[in-house]
């Protein structure tokens, strides 16, 4: 009986760097696995494996969003209520909360990157759909970011409140302003030592004039179905 591993012709070694590269030009170029395999010199079958070991070790993520629709008009009504300048509406996508929240958070990134000026200094609150906006945010026009929210601290892979404001500054590659501590305390003289400190977080409402756009988020209501950010 013949030895089919000493028949077999060897095949030459992957590194990672050519991993790398054939998991971009697989994915971002549209190159076969047949001619991946003939270019680094392996079968087509350790292409596929590899590029399925890619996926599984994260070294590829692929994120699908349901193309949610806008809603100008309601988004119109709740700027009116809410005495705001601009309001985000987004309809609810069925049966998917995580998918309305990426959603929102990829029409909120739109509206950073047309309204931000550069030198501007951006004020931020924390919520799901702004933690997911930081994920999703690739540059920005150069600003400083402002935490407008006591610290959040979360586990796992979530971004808490100051993680959240110091990717996006980074996006803007501006300074970050964060808050390390929690933006409500019941005692009355640790109150009113905040409010005595001129930079404190506690006085901010009284000086906001030098925050020239602040974003927040803001649920839906339930009997309209909707998801809104402001």
């Amino acid at each position: 009986m013949t030895d089919a591993s000493k028949t077999r012709p060897q095949r030459a070694s992957v590194g990672e760097d050519q991993i790398f590269e054939m998991v971009r030009r697989y994915f971002l170029e549209d190159e076969s696995k047949s001619d991946l395999a003939r270019h680094f010199g392996i079968s087509r079958f350790q292409v596929a494996r590899l590029l399925k070991e890619a996926r599984e070790t994260g070294l590829v993520m692929i994120s699908i969003r349901h193309p949610a629709q806008l809603s100008p008009e309601m988004g119109l009504d709740v700027a009116a209520a809410l005495g705001i300048e601009h309001a985000i509406v987004v309809d609810r996508i069925p049966g998917s909360d995580q998918s309305t929240i990426e959603a929102v958070a990829h029409r909120l990134a739109i509206v950073l990157d047309d309204e931000i000026k550069p030198g501007q200094t951006v004020g931020m609150t924390w919520s799901r759909v702004i933690e997911s906006m930081a994920r999703q945010i690739r540059q920005l026009p150069t600003c400083e970011v402002v935490q407008l929210a006591g610290a959040i601290h979360l586990t796992g892979n979530r971004l808490g409140s100051v993680e959240t404001i110091r990717i996006i500054a980074e996006a803007a590659n501006g300074t970050a302003y964060p808050i390390y501590a929690p933006w409500y305390c019941r005692r009355p003289k640790q109150r009113g030592r905040w409010r005595a400190n001129p930079i404190s977080p506690a006085r901010w409402p009284e000086s906001r004039s030098w925050i020239s756009r602040s974003y927040q988020s803001v649920p839906g209501a339930p009997p309209a179905r909707r998801s809104t950010t402001c």
